[in-house]
């Protein structure tokens, strides 16, 4: 196995390390009986909570969601066999603004193959992605539209626990979702190549925060310079989410 599927294969022995730790506690937080909970331990979700809630698909909507699911593996494939080749040679952090297409796609397709897989169970599963593009402000970005796997587990584990304080319990939430990138990301990248980017994705989660206080003291009332700045906020330091260490796990470039 070459060092490039190596760095791969950790990633995902931490990954299903973390869902399986990240499950238990999701059942023990929602007073759950652990063992009656067979099923969701395969389930594409980290929050029980939002699990048990999934509701029933419609004959109407079973079409849509294959078409949906069909087109965004199918994009993912064109994307990686035409479009990630083309800045493969570019410096690093050019191929980290250049991946957040694929990446984003990766996502989608990642949510279509686990509904088109749970189609037969009648129920639709919990969004993954939900329109990130559809966002205005950087609050609702993390908070309803990216990587909602993670994102209801942490509302549930944490910023739930600590509603009361809400810039402690956002600032919680940040942290730990860092730390757990951390785990996935600079673990097997300093496993593997012996290089560290430690401290990156934490610093990325930290600047969203402190980009959702800013947002929420000075542009409330400016929805048009919000949503430029939310989207300055995201994409502009994309380099320490999509660092070496991320653009090599998932093959993006690096």
């Amino acid at each position: 196995m070459g060092t490039e599927w190596q760095v791969t294969f950790w990633y995902l022995v931490v990954f299903m390390t973390v869902v399986l730790l990240a499950k238990i506690v999701s059942i023990v937080v929602a007073g759950r009986n652990i063992v009656s909970q067979g099923v969701f331990f395969l389930a594409p979700s980290l929050c029980i909570v939002v699990w048990e809630a999934r509701r029933r698909v419609g004959r109407a909507e079973v079409w849509k969601l294959v078409l949906q699911s069909l087109i965004a593996i199918a994009l993912l494939v064109v994307a990686y066999m035409f479009y990630v080749p083309l800045y493969s040679g570019m410096l690093w952090w050019q191929q980290a603004y250049l991946a957040v297409l694929p990446f984003w796609l990766l996502l989608e397709a990642m949510q279509g193959a686990c509904r088109l897989l749970w189609l037969c169970t009648g129920k639709i599963i919990p969004l993954i992605s939900n329109s990130p593009w559809r966002a205005g402000t950087v609050a609702e970005f993390w908070g309803k539209r990216w990587n909602l796997l993670f994102g209801d587990w942490l509302r549930q584990v944490v910023f739930q626990r600590f509603s009361r304080k809400p810039r402690k319990a956002m600032l919680m939430t940040f942290l730990l979702s860092g730390f757990m990138h951390e785990l996935l990301v600079s673990l097997p990248y300093q496993v593997v190549y012996d290089k560290s980017v430690w401290g990156w994705l934490t610093a990325y989660f930290l600047l969203q925060y402190m980009a959702i206080l800013v947002e929420k003291r000075l542009l409330r009332s400016y929805h048009m310079c919000n949503r430029i700045f939310f989207w300055c906020a995201v994409i502009v330091p994309v380099p320490l989410v999509l660092n070496q260490g991320t653009l090599l796990i998932f093959h993006l470039g690096g």
